[in-house]
């Protein structure tokens, strides 16, 4: 029989890399569970400052969300890009379940992993600012007490994520929940298949929405859900939906890199050309144009590793390249044939 945790609980979380997603999820988880980041490039004194003002009330906003432009984390462990909303309704399952996390106690064992050994060692952030005006703090722990956590969150790049599996294995408690936030998921969910121990639970999310798309709140906003191994993303996809108030998707790796191939491959595409096409009209522009350009705006700050993942990362996104091109190509070729008739 599954319950709700009730929040806030003392269930602690661990944070493995602390760029735009480990921030994101400190600012928002950190208000009721205890946290544990790791990156190995905190500096000393690192301390969290939060000013985003939300009209939404909310947990865990997403994991995918920028919070400020200041001193960022480790470039290793920088967060996945999410590009924007993406509706996933034919690819996978809407649900409503309830959640249910079982308690354990975690412990820190010796590291011997060199990856580890480049943490600044143990501090506490300063609080930081959440909504509604309540302050959580986050402790700098070292790999292995982030990765001793009940529940693990993987908040590193897909180029990165098989060396941060290898890192925790040994540290990961039996039962333990771990999770990603990238941006495509068959690799992501191999490298975690694959290379985490067979005692831990595996669910592979994708926040579908950006920074700007979320700055109103993330009721109504997507995720997708992938259930890897045991039934903690039917647990993970019942706590987004009732304490978020997010469209949770539940689908396989994939239907979401299928479907995301098209959706952020073609988007993050164009917004590349966009950007180097400027300068561009700001002034004298159409309502149409006005909607392109906010949707390079939703974009164009992601980290390169982002625009590498959607693009080199998902086995979908080279096809549907291709066929942008193509198409683009044959209309370039209809035009210019067109004015040379014209003016001959």
């Amino acid at each position: 029989m599954s319950c709700v945790i009730p929040p806030p609980s003392n269930i602690p979380v661990g944070i493995i890399g602390f760029g735009a997603f480990g921030r994101l999820i400190a600012e928002h988880l950190g208000r009721h569970f205890p946290l544990h980041a790791y990156d190995p490039a905190l500096p000393q004194g690192y301390e969290v400052h939060t000013s985003r003002k939300h009209q939404e009330s909310s947990l865990l906003e997403g994991y995918g969300i920028h919070t400020s432009r200041g001193q960022r984390g480790s470039p290793l462990l920088e967060g996945e890009g999410q590009g924007e909303v993406c509706d996933f309704s034919a690819d996978g399952t809407h649900l409503t379940p309830t959640l249910s996390f079982q308690e354990r106690e975690p412990v820190a064992p010796h590291v011997e992993s060199a990856w580890e050994g480049r943490t600044a060692g143990e501090r506490t952030f300063g609080s930081s600012r959440l909504q509604g005006g309540s302050e959580a703090g986050v402790r700098n722990s070292t790999l292995a007490e982030a990765a001793a956590c009940p529940v693990v969150i993987l908040a590193a790049p897909v180029s990165k994520l098989a060396e941060v599996v290898c890192a925790i294995g040994p540290h990961l408690q039996p039962g333990a929940l771990v999770l990603d936030v990238g941006s495509v998921k068959i690799v992501a969910a191999r490298i975690m298949a694959d290379g985490l121990p067979d005692h831990v639970e595996i669910v592979a999310t994708h926040p579908l929405f950006g920074p700007q798309s979320a700055r109103s709140g993330l009721k109504g906003l997507k995720i997708a859900v992938c259930p890897i191994r045991g039934r903690g993303g039917w647990r993970a996809a019942a706590f987004l939906r009732k304490h978020l108030g997010l469209d949770v998707i539940l689908t396989d790796p994939e239907a979401h890199d299928r479907a995301a191939a098209s959706v952020q491959g073609l988007t993050h595409l164009i917004a590349k050309v966009f950007v180097e096409m400027e300068p561009l009209p700001t002034r004298m522009t159409t309502k149409s144009f006005d909607l392109l350009m906010q949707a390079v705006g939703m974009v164009r700050h992601d980290a390169p590793e982002v625009f590498d993942a959607i693009e080199r990362a998902n086995p979908y996104a080279a096809d549907i390249r291709h066929r942008f091109f193509a198409h683009a190509s044959r209309l370039e070729t209809e035009l210019s044939a067109q004015g040379a008739d014209a003016a001959g």
